[in-house]
């Protein structure tokens, strides 16, 4: 029994003591705690009779369980931030569901300034529970209540911790915080918007609870600016704030410039809306660039001003987005083909950029190109042209004044440039001049052949002003031989030019003396730049000496090609006759064939019968023949068409029959082992074939057949001679190279006859003062006509038949008409100043044939050559380089300025007198102008600084030395330009000498002309700037001043807007404006404002400028954020 039955129950509740006098039972604790006394009550019988007896065993101490489970719960999920909200917070601890009372706790608030919290129960009660009250404060977020528990049993003790949150909102919201929204927008743009709440405590409105919303409305001036959060993108919306208490949405500005207003409503109690107003600026990338000129042209012409120093063009380009707005203060790169002129402009407010150009004294056409620097790919151009005002005079010159006469190859007639300008000097178009010849004069008696003329009499000024005529020289005989033939002939005649302004009564004529020689060495140009110069202005002059003179040209060459044809060439692959006739004909094209320079001719040696290397497909008209048949040989008459093999090298007859060399023959032993007919038991077919050597197969198509058709389009042809001139002495080289293609070969190799056939053509067809030469090519030793040099006298042999001759044999076969030293045809050749270049075309070519190749050419002043397939060509192209004898002419340049005529006077220079001045250095060049990429000469380029030699003789003189064909030599120098006028580059006595002064040309007479006070204006555009001072306060009339400083450069109004900002320039408040004229716009002012009209907080003041005729909008910068500690004089000020 226990003494607090609540505490637990027994079972069973009684039991009989045992033998040894024990019971038992089982004690079940129930839900409740404590203490209590475990009684036992005996019930025994003593005699009969029944006793009853209660003993107090002991006292019991009944404990709950440690608890399994802890649960902390509010009496509200949400409280507010407001210092006067409460919860109660309740902790419940059980085990397996049952409450455990008694447990030792300890609330604790981990957020101290969250909110305060009432201890209450340190124990749970009898449920397991135990409560604290949480009072808010003013700060929302989440409050951490702790809740320590301490479970104690014998030596048991646990200490536990279970954390509640408890959410505390915002108060009431209460004012708008912050907002951060852009000042300006790019049109067609996106850009957030967002402004944060907060209550009255500071804490933000957020979505944590319930998420209040901003009504958001946006508006432009063309109604398509919108809001990108809503679906699909409208004008307004209703955004939630988020959790850090900010309402934020994306707007898409509008496409063109002006205002986006955005009215931000706050849907929560006493928060008034806010407008914000953001600029949207073109600042976007162009794509197009739009240009209007003032003047314009006519029917798409290009416009035109007179170059008169007053009148210039007027120009707007306009800069267009992807919107068709105008891109404001955007960079524009404006170039002209003038150098220098280039210039960067901007664009204004509404996108254009105003500028002139010009005005100018000279004339020209001139290219005005103008590129977006933000997007190079839009780009435009156009030509406006300077025009030259009434013609007041002329100039005349005559390129070249000195020339080659009408018989010299490649003479050209001279350029008769009559320059008609104006008071400027600029040429004048449309003008008549009239050109006349005097008499001319001859420095001996020649035989004149043709006398000189003028192409034209009249020409009328064309664009540049030149009235252009052409003048023939005249020609002398080309005949060597002719009584008053004279190698250095010269001829003179004055050419005058005329021309008249009846109009003004102005006339000029003018009169140069030209000459022509039949020995030119050289070609004589320059250059001026510019034409038309301002007094003290600078003018580029270039001298510019070509070697292209007929008396430079290499001498011309009568050259005999003469080429072993014999049976030998068709060895290797591909043969030796084809390698040698490519070679040939690249000879040839090394050559300068023509009537007046080279001549080549063609000398084949080899057989003196049929070249046939293919049977002659041919009609038989009952033709008796002696053939082979299936009866074996005997005449035979054929009619019909048959393949013909007689006479085709291989094929040989002997006895009358016809057989096939198994060494040369049929078969192509030199490039394949094919069989044009079916063979039998390894022998040819022939034996078997009806006819032979007339055959009715062949096949066409085989590689033997397809190779001759390719390579020797001259088969099967008769050779009358052992050698023969395949092509005399030709000015032709297409006849040439035809020839050359149309050899075939066939047989022995008789070198003697070829080289004697040879010089005996260059004696027959050649020239006399030619370069002469010949040049031999054999595969093989020497055998018809034996040895070419007649080495053994006593072997030579009138009556032995050419064929008699063996290889290397020391007979020679004698030209009855040869002198006995002339038998050897070194020595032939040599008498005759004819040359021998030798090509040895094989590696088995013995010791004894290359010598004599040899001896043939070097004794004659020539080479000898070892050639293959891989070189023949290069070798024969060094052989028509050895031929090319240069010719040079020793040359001297002199410049002299000691008298210049000026307004087509002489005037002589002195120390108070001059035209020129002298600008250092000097560059001088030489290159060959026949290579693609010039090479300089050593030790050109150089510069030269010839000060000393200008101040001490008046002139500029150059050494050049020799000058060969197809060289150049240049010198490049300026003058600075002192006086005004017409002026003559170059003074009497500037020449180009040859030779020691035995030949000169005289420099042609070269005007410029020298403008006082010269205009020449290039791009103009105006120029804005604004800036702002510090603030200052009048306390006498109540105003703040802000002082402006204004510079300008424009003709037109300007306008200013002022703006005043209270948060660190993130919107702008227009305070009001103004207009200037150009004079107010170019002086510096004062902006005044009521202070008390100015808004709370530090007040930032901008200017906003903008002129048309200038880049734009101007904004003067605002000053830097104010320091710490104020500082007097600062353009912030602040307000409260």
């Amino acid at each position: 029994m226990l003494d607090n039955a609540n505490l637990g129950t027994f079972d069973p509740p009684s039991s009989t003591t045992s033998q040894s006098g024990v019971a038992e039972t089982e004690l079940t604790a129930k839900t409740e705690i404590g203490e209590t006394v475990l009684f036992a009550k005996v019930h025994y019988t003593v005699g009969g009779e029944d006793y009853v007896k209660e003993f107090a065993v002991g006292l019991i101490d009944m404990q709950s369980p440690p608890p399994d489970n802890y649960e902390l719960t509010s009496s509200k999920e949400w409280v507010i931030a407001n210092g006067y909200d409460k919860a109660i917070i309740t902790l419940n601890a059980t085990y397996e569901g049952r409450p455990v009372p008694g447990l030792l706790v300890d609330f604790t608030l981990q957020e101290y300034e969250m909110g305060t919290i009432d201890q209450a129960d340190e124990v749970t009660d009898q449920n397991g529970l135990a409560t604290v009250r949480f009072n808010t404060l003013k700060k929302s977020g989440n409050a951490s209540i702790s809740v320590y528990t301490l479970y104690k049993h014998e030596e048991l003790e646990k200490v536990m911790e279970v954390q509640y949150t408890q959410k505390v909102d915002h108060d009431t919201p209460y004012q708008l915080d912050s907002y951060n929204v852009p000042t300006m927008i790019s049109v067609g743009s996106s850009a957030p918007v967002t402004l944060r709440y907060v209550d009255a405590w500071g804490n933000p409105v957020d979505n944590r609870n319930l998420a209040e919303e901003v009504y958001f409305e946006i508006s432009s001036t063309a109604e398509d600016a919108t809001f990108l959060d809503a679906n699909p993108p409208y004008t307004s919306i209703q955004q939630p704030v988020d959790l850090s208490g900010s309402a934020t949405v994306w707007f898409r500005a509008s496409e063109s410039p002006g205002l986006n207003v955005i009215l931000a409503d706050p849907l929560m109690e006493d928060i008034e809306s806010k407008y914000f107003f953001i600029q949207g600026v073109t600042n976007k990338s162009p794509i197009l660039i739009e240009q209007d000129f003032h003047p314009e042209g006519y029917l798409d012409n290009p416009p035109k001003q007179y170059a008169d120093g007053v009148s210039l063009y007027q120009i707007v380009y306009t800069l267009i987005d992807e919107f068709g707005n105008g891109v404001s203060n955007s960079p524009i790169y404006v170039e002209t083909n003038i150098p220098g002129e280039e210039k960067t402009i901007y664009t204004n407010a509404i996108g254009e950029a105003m500028l002139t150009y010009g005005p100018k004294t000279s004339i020209g056409h001139i290219t005005i190109t103008a590129t977006s620097l933000d997007n190079t790919s839009v780009s435009c151009s156009k030509e406006v042209w300077f025009i030259s005002q009434e013609a007041v005079d002329m100039q005349f010159t005559v390129i070249p004044e000195s020339m080659p006469s009408r018989d010299v190859e490649g003479w050209a007639p001279a350029l008769l440039m009559a320059k008609v300008i104006d008071e400027n000097g600029n040429p004048v178009e449309g003008e008549e001049v009239t050109f006349s010849l005097g008499t001319p004069v001859y420095e001996e008696t020649y035989e004149v052949t043709m006398e000189p003329e003028l192409v034209s009499e009249t020409a009328i000024s064309n664009i540049d002003g030149y009235a252009i005529s052409y003048f023939n020289p005249g020609a002398f005989t080309v005949d060597w031989q002719h009584l008053h033939y004279d190698d250095t002939a010269t001829g003179t005649i004055p050419i005058t030019a005329e021309w008249e302004n009846v109009t003004r009564g102005e006339y000029s004529s003018q009169t140069l003396s030209v000459s022509w020689k039949n020995y030119p060495y050289l070609s004589l140009e320059t250059e001026v730049s510019p034409q038309t110069v301002n007094v003290t202005g600078i003018v580029d002059v270039l001298i510019r000496l070509k070697g292209d003179g007929w008396a430079l040209h290499p001498k011309p060459i009568d050259v005999v090609l003469c080429t072993d044809r014999s049976g030998s060439m068709l060895m290797d692959e591909p043969d030796r006759m084809v390698s040698v006739m490519d070679a040939s004909k690249a000879f040839v094209g090394s050559m300068h064939v023509s009537p007046t320079r080279d001549h080549i001719g063609l000398v084949s040696f080899g057989t003196d019968g049929w070249a046939k290397l293919s049977p002659e497909y041919r009609y038989f008209d009952d033709e008796t023949v002696y053939c082979y048949g299936y009866s074996g040989w005997k005449y035979r008459d054929l009619t019909g068409y048959y393949y013909d093999w007689t006479n085709m090298y291989g094929v040989y007859r002997y006895d009358y029959r016809y057989y096939i060399d198994s060494g040369t023959g049929f078969k192509w032993i030199y490039r394949d082992s094919y069989w044009d007919m079916p063979t039998s038991s390894g022998l040819p077919s022939y034996y078997q074939t009806r006819y032979w050597p007339y055959t009715e197969e062949y096949d066409t198509n085989s590689d033997h057949q397809n190779y001759i058709n390719t390579h020797y389009p001259g088969d099967n042809r008769f050779y009358g001679y052992y050698a023969v001139v395949e092509e005399p002495l030709n000015i032709n080289p297409t006849l040439v190279n035809s020839s050359i293609d149309r050899m075939v070969p066939a047989s022995g190799t008789p070198l003697r006859y070829g080289v004697y056939k040879a010089i005996n053509e260059v004696l027959d067809n050649g020239r006399e003062k030619a370069i002469k030469a010949i040049i031999v090519l054999s595969d093989g030793d020497y055998n018809y006509y034996g040895d070419p040099l007649a080495r053994d006298p006593d072997e030579g042999h009138t009556s032995w038949s050419p064929t008699s001759y063996g290889n290397l044999d020391d007979d020679w076969h004698r030209f009855s008409e040869l002198t006995s030293s002339e038998q050897n045809m070194a020595t032939y050749a040599t008498n005759n100043d004819i040359r021998i270049y030798s090509i040895g075309f094989a590696e088995d070519i013995s010791t004894g044939g290359r010598d004599t190749l040899r001896i043939l050419a070097e004794s004659t002043g020539g080479k000898y050559y070892d050639a293959d397939a891989a070189n023949i060509a290069e070798i024969y192209k060094i052989i028509a380089g050895d031929l090319q004898e240069e010719a040079g002419v020793d040359t001297e340049v002199n410049l002299n300025f000691g008298q210049i005529e000026v307004n087509y006077e002489l005037v002589t220079i002195n120390e108070t007198y001059k035209v020129f001045d002298y600008i250092p250095d000097t560059d001088v060049d030489s290159y060959h102008a026949n290579l693609t990429k010039p090479i300089h000469d050593p030790p050109y380029p150089y510069s030269v600084n010839q000060t000393n030699e200008w101040e001490s003789t008046n002139k500029l003189t150059f050494d050049v030395g020799n000058v060969y064909l197809g060289q150049v030599w240049e010198a490049r120098y300026q003058l600075r330009i002192l006086t005004d006028g017409n002026i003559n580059l170059f003074g009497p006595g500037s020449q180009v000498v040859f030779n020691e002064g035995t030949a000169f040309l005289n420099f042609p007479k070269t005007y410029i002309t020298g403008v006082p006070g010269m205009i020449t204006t290039g791009v103009n555009s105006s120029e804005l700037d604004v800036d702002v001072g510090d603030s200052s306060y009048d306390p006498d009339s109540g105003y703040m001043e802000w002082p402006i400083y204004r510079s300008y450069s424009g003709s037109m109004n300007v306008t200013e807007f002022y703006y005043i900002s209270n948060d660190a320039g993130m919107t702008w408040m227009l305070i009001g404006s103004a207009e200037l004229t150009p004079e107010q716009a170019n002086t510096d002012g004062v902006f005044r404002y009521p202070k008390v009209l100015l808004p709370p907080g530090e007040i930032l003041f901008k200017v906003v400028a903008n002129a048309p005729d200038a880049p734009g909008p101007v904004i003067a910068n605002p000053p830097p954020p104010p320091p710490a500690e104020p500082t007097p004089g600062l353009r912030y000020i602040t307000l409260k």
